[in-house]
């Protein structure tokens, strides 16, 4: 349930490929920290030039966040995506809610974002794809700094996989 299915630096490291060969045309994108610090209270550039990538693919950017409503909504603003504030994850009764309400399905859908406890938890418990990228600002608070400390062995478990899974590519068994 904390296993990412992938890991990269930042959401525009994720091939488009890899959106392709899932069959993903719903995305879930956690914005603090995951898109921008949580200090950026509207889209970057960059942000602006993956919405229209992601579009020119026909995936659907759904945005959620466990911060409160006027966060999310000065974030969506002046783009015009939607989505769900408050979102209490790892729990995922207001995610499902969200996904039916998009016509959205565990197996057209992905999500994506910067903490396993709560981004990639809430996704596998769905039962969807889940991407992890490393924090934009990694906050230097108590629960912050232990709540890394209590991923690091759920990374490790990604890494031994990746490596397994490298080997076997290599070896042609794939």
């Amino acid at each position: 349930m904390f296993i990412p299915d992938r890991m990269y630096d930042t959401v525009y490291d994720i091939p488009d490929g890899y959106f392709t060969e899932n069959g993903i045309k719903y995305l879930f994108v956690d914005i603090d920290n995951t898109l921008v610090p949580y200090e950026n209270t509207s889209p970057t550039k960059e942000n602006l030039m993956w919405f229209e990538k992601l579009k020119k693919l026909g995936i659907t950017l759904l945005l959620v966040s466990n911060n409160g409503e006027e966060r999310a909504k000065e974030y969506v603003k002046d783009v015009g995506y939607k989505y769900m504030a408050d979102m209490k994850k790892p729990l995922i009764k207001r995610y499902k809610a969200f996904m039916k309400e998009n016509g959205a399905n565990k197996d057209n859908s992905m999500a994506i974002g910067d903490q396993i406890f709560t981004d990639i938890a809430s996704a596998k418990r769905i039962g969807m794809k889940a991407v992890l990228v490393k924090p934009i600002n990694d906050k230097k608070t108590a629960f912050f700094i232990f709540k890394r400390i209590m991923e690091k062995p759920f990374l490790a478990v990604y890494k031994s996989r990746e490596k397994r899974r490298n080997k076997t590519k290599r070896e042609g068994n794939i």
